[in-house]
């Protein structure tokens, strides 16, 4: 732990002069490190390979990045093809459809992400020689300005040097309180009707892994299962969604040890003095970085 919090505290001020011109750019998506396990950790940017064919993409304000973003982000290691070409990406959203943005607390959620980055690419690395044998996925860092997916999505695929190729499919990991908003018609009230916003997300072949909450009852794991299909029957036709969008949106099952978990409760912790709380909930690295910062205390 102490060498990954060495690490990330000596790419503290480059971090911060990326975040910084990334801010005062007008750019959309950039990214910012690479964790590669054949690299030997984290690296500057690297290019995917041309046959990279599967994007995972973890979007999010890591406000701090906790254990329910690492069970979301353990989606994307999961063994669909030994030899499928797959890249995690950690978006980090300067931009937030609900909040007001802190441009001042962003260094820090950068260092976060970075030391979770670190943490996640260990675990999967594991599970990934445990079960086909071969080092994780490389992950990227990024950043994106854009508050909505379908504008993070075009920023991804669209920007002036591409950074993946153009055939990659991007596969959007959220949590079900997440996936809720996400067809939530009041975030979209300048279309009519308004889930037609999502057309260009689904129309470029973009999909949605969608994690059930991991601390329900079975009858509550029955209704976010069953959410899916009504979908597909037509509950939301009225505004705007289309039925066959439904073929690119997939449900899966938390893992049993998986944490329900939102960065609010992290904070409340923090700010209530519940240090177990804490050490329980995030990364140990990510854990003693908001102690040593006094990050989130009254």
């Amino acid at each position: 732990m102490r060498s990954r919090l060495s690490t990330t505290t000596s790419l503290l001020q480059h971090l911060e002069s990326t975040l910084q011109t990334f801010l005062s750019s007008g750019s959309r998506f950039r990214v910012v490190r690479t964790i590669s396990p054949s690299a030997g950790g984290s690296v500057p940017p690297t290019r995917p390979s041309p046959a990279l064919s599967s994007l995972y993409i973890l979007d999010s304000s890591f406000n701090p990045p906790t254990l329910a973003h690492s069970a979301l982000a353990r989606v994307a290691g999961v063994d669909e093809s030994a030899s499928e070409q797959r890249r995690l990406v950690l978006l980090f959203s300067t931009a937030n459809a609900d909040k007001v943005a802190d441009p001042s607390a962003y260094v820090n959620r950068l260092a976060m992400v970075h030391l979770f980055a670190l943490e996640l690419s260990d675990s999967l690395n594991r599970r990934g020689k445990q079960s086909i044998g071969q080092d994780t996925i490389p992950s990227d860092i990024a950043l994106t300005s854009t508050a909505f997916y379908s504008d993070k999505a075009a920023a991804i695929s669209s920007t002036s040097t591409p950074v993946y190729p153009p055939q990659t499919r991007q596969i959007y990991l959220l949590g079900y309180d997440t996936f809720t908003r996400f067809l939530s018609p009041k975030y979209y009230s300048s279309h009519e009707p308004p889930l037609s916003a999502l057309d260009s997300f689904f129309a470029s072949g973009c999909e949605l892994c969608v994690m059930m909450r991991p601390d329900g009852s079975e009858s509550a794991r029955e209704e976010q299962a069953g959410y899916l299909a009504r979908l597909r029957d037509g509950m939301l036709n009225d505004v705007g969604f289309r039925a066959e969008w439904s073929e690119k949106i997939e449900m899966v099952e938390a893992e049993k040890d998986a944490v329900g978990v939102s960065s609010t409760v992290v904070r409340e912790a923090v700010a209530d003095g519940r240090h177990d709380d804490l050490q329980r909930l995030c990364f140990p690295s990510v854990a003693r970085w908001i102690e040593e910062h006094g990050l989130y205390k009254r």
